[in-house]
């Protein structure tokens, strides 16, 4: 039997109009995603093989690359990490947020209290959210129902982590303590419960310390030097030769 145009638009209406009374009239409230966000740390493009590396084999991004999106444009206007995590979590500029560089001592800088995170606004909206790894911010952790953070850069090898404001010295290495305190927070939280997880590793950030188990992984594989391997940098700017660069805006 052919239908006309309008009969299909007539039934289609009827179909979503069905589905959205069903929705209003029951009594189970939709399910909400939970968010699991992985951060690395300076871990560049050529450090995974989903973006083409052949050196590096990284299995498990892989299949997350293939089962979502990869971005293959994205860009980072301030890349030091205390402002890069701030950006992450207000999604404003380092000029806005308050954090413009890895500031330490006297020259802290600190996130603008005012603005919102994206933890602080899930835990609003009865989300169970935690913290996990490296923070690399001058403030305790906000918006966090469980935090396990290690103290600034941290230690690869039997590093102390701050859990609940509370430090402590662990026996073991720093990812897998790390992936330890995620698996825990994920088996104590409900089903029935939407949680937030921010999982955020140390590696691969220098120095390069791998487990003992991976100490020699690479040990038969050639790996080829960085054009800039022998850069004496006789002509970089001496602003840029110090390690911890101002900015001076008058």
């Amino acid at each position: 039997m052919k239908i006309s145009r309008r009969e299909a638009i007539k039934t289609a209406s009827l179909a979503s109009a069905g589905v959205l009374l069903s929705r209003c009239g029951g009594d189970v409230p939709p399910r909400r995603p939970n968010v699991i966000y992985v951060m690395t740390d300076d871990q560049t493009i050529d450090q995974m093989s989903c973006y083409g590396s052949t050196l590096i084999k990284t299995p498990s991004m892989d299949r997350l690359a293939a089962e979502g999106v990869r971005f293959t444009r994205s860009y980072v206007t301030n890349s030091l990490c205390a402002p890069s995590r701030a950006t992450v979590l207000t999604g404003c500029y380092s000029h806005v947020h308050g954090i413009r560089g890895n500031s330490e001592g006297q020259d802290i800088e600190v996130l603008d209290p005012n603005l919102p995170t994206f933890p602080v606004l899930l835990q609003q909206a009865g989300y169970r959210t935690a913290v996990v790894g490296k923070w690399h911010l001058p403030q305790e952790p906000v918006g966090f129902d469980y935090s396990c953070i290690l103290p600034g850069q941290g230690l690869y090898v039997d590093p102390d982590f701050i859990e609940n404001g509370v430090r402590k010295t662990y026996t073991g290495y720093a990812t897998d303590l790390t992936t330890d305190f995620a698996l825990e927070f994920l088996k104590t939280t409900s089903p029935d419960e939407p949680f937030l997880l921010v999982y955020q590793h140390k590696a691969p950030h220098r120095p390069f310390t791998p487990a003992d188990r991976h100490a020699h992984l690479l040990a038969d594989v050639e790996i080829p030097y960085p054009p800039s391997f022998d850069d004496d940098y006789a002509t970089r700017p001496i602003a840029a030769e110090a390690e911890d660069m101002k900015f001076d805006i008058s």
